[in-house]
C-alpha cells in the first residue's frame, strides 16, 4: 500500500507537506498541491482514514443501534441515515442489540473505543447510564423510537396511533376487539399504544376484556402464531384483533389461516408501523403507517447539526411524528 512517505519521498518533500497538500492546507501551494495530487493517483494512493481520525481523536464515523435487523421496520430507517450522513461526509456503523441490554451496553462501548462522533439508537430503555455516559463525554446521543427525558428524540405519536385503530374499528361496526402484545416491560410504545386503544374503546362505552389481552412475550412473528393459537382456543372470540407492531400481526394471520380460519372474515387483523411488502402479502395487512425514513432523516440532521454547534448542547428536544392508519384487505 502506498503511503504518504512513499509520495514525499519522490517528490523529495517532508510527508507533513503531502499530508497538507491532500488535506488541501492553503500552507501548501497550488503548483505543489497539483503535483502531490497527481502522484499520489499515480501511486493508487488511497487515505489511512482511520489512521488519521486517531491522529485527530476525532472520526467522521456516526454509530447506528437498532433493535433487530430482522425487523424491516429499520431499513428505512437505516437508508436515511446513511442518506443524510453521505451527504456530509460521514459514514455511518449498523449495530444491533438484538433487545438485549448487555449487548446493547457492549456495542455502545465498543463504538465509544472507536471514537464515533455521534450515535443514533433505538434503545431498549431498561438501563441508560451508558448512554448518559456517553452524553457527558460531549458525544451527541439521538434517541429513535424510543423516548428518555433526557436525551434528544425523534419518535411517533403511539397514544394517537392505538386512538386511530379504535376509532378505525369502531367505525367499520367492531364491538369485539382484542389485541396482541409483547408484554415487555421496557417497551415504551407498546405500552401507549395499548393505552390509546383502551382509552378510546372506554370513551365510547366498550371494555378491553383480560381474556382478550394476548400477551406472547416477544415482538416477532413467532409470537403472533402463539397468538393465533390463544384465540383459536377462546370460547368468546374477539370479532378484531390489534397486534401491537406489523410482525407480531403477520404470523397471527398465519397461525389463523393455518388453521382454515380466514382473514377478515373470521378474524380482522391490524398492526402498526407499516414495514415494507405488506402490500404484497396474501391478505394485505391494515396498519398505522409510521414515517420512518422521516424519522433516521431528522435524527441524522440532529447530529450534524450538534456537531457543527448550530444546536444548544443543553436543550433537550422531543420530535412527535404523525402516524396515520394504512387500511387495506385485513380489516
Amino acid at each position: 500500500m502506498t503511503t504518504i512517505s512513499d509520495i514525499a519521498e519522490k517528490l523529495g518533500v517532508a510527508p507533513s507537506t503531502v499530508s497538507r497538500a491532500l488535506a488541501g492546507s492553503k500552507e501548501v501551494s497550488e503548483r505543489t498541491r497539483q503535483r502531490v495530487k497527481a502522484l499520489a493517483e499515480q501511486m493508487n494512493y488511497t487515505p489511512n482514514l482511520w489512521a488519521r481520525n486517531l491522529a485527530r481523536s476525532k472520526t467522521d464515523t456516526i454509530g447506528c443501534v437498532i433493535l433487530q435487523f430482522s425487523n424491516t421496520f429499520f431499513i428505512p430507517v437505516i437508508e436515511a441515515v446513511e442518506d443524510i450522513a453521505d451527504t456530509h461526509g460521514y459514514s455511518v456503523i449498523t449495530s444491533q442489540s438484538r433487545r438485549s441490554i448487555e449487548l446493547e451496553k457492549k456495542i455502545v462501548h465498543r463504538l465509544q473505543m472507536m471514537q464515533v462522533a455521534g450515535l443514533i439508537i433505538t434503545p431498549t430503555l431498561e438501563d441508560i447510564s451508558h448512554l448518559l455516559a456517553m452524553k457527558e463525554t460531549g458525544m451527541p446521543v439521538i434517541m429513535v423510537g424510543r423516548t428518555h427525558p433526557q436525551f434528544d428524540c425523534i419518535s411517533i405519536d403511539n397514544y394517537k396511533g392505538g386512538q386511530l385503530v379504535a376509532n378505525y374499528l369502531l367505525k367499520h361496526g367492531f364491538r369485539e376487539i382484542g389485541v396482541v402484545i409483547s408484554g415487555e416491560r421496557s417497551n415504551e410504545p407498546e405500552k401507549y399504544r395499548l393505552k390509546g386503544l383502551q382509552e378510546t374503546l372506554k370513551d365510547n362505552g366498550l371494555t378491553l376484556a383480560d381474556e382478550w389481552i394476548m400477551v406472547v412475550g416477544n415482538n416477532d412473528p413467532e409470537g403472533g402464531m402463539l397468538a393465533a393459537q390463544m384465540w383459536l382456543k377462546l370460547k368468546n372470540k374477539p370479532r378484531a384483533v390489534f397486534c401491537s407492531n406489523d410482525q407480531l400481526a403477520i404470523g397471527l394471520m398465519q397461525g389463523i389461516q393455518a388453521s382454515g380460519r380466514q382473514v377478515p372474515e373470521d378474524i380482522a387483523v391490524i398492526g402498526f408501523d407499516d414495514i415494507p411488502l405488506l402490500d404484497h402479502m396474501a391478505v394485505p395487512l391494515s396498519t398505522v403507517a409510521y414515517p420512518k425514513y422521516e424519522m433516521g432523516k431528522i435524527a441524522m440532521q440532529k447530529i450534524i447539526r450538534k456537531l457543527d454547534s448550530f444546536d444548544n448542547e443543553n436543550e433537550v428536544e422531543h420530535f412527535l411524528l404523525k402516524p396515520h392508519l394504512m387500511a387495506r384487505a385485513s380489516a
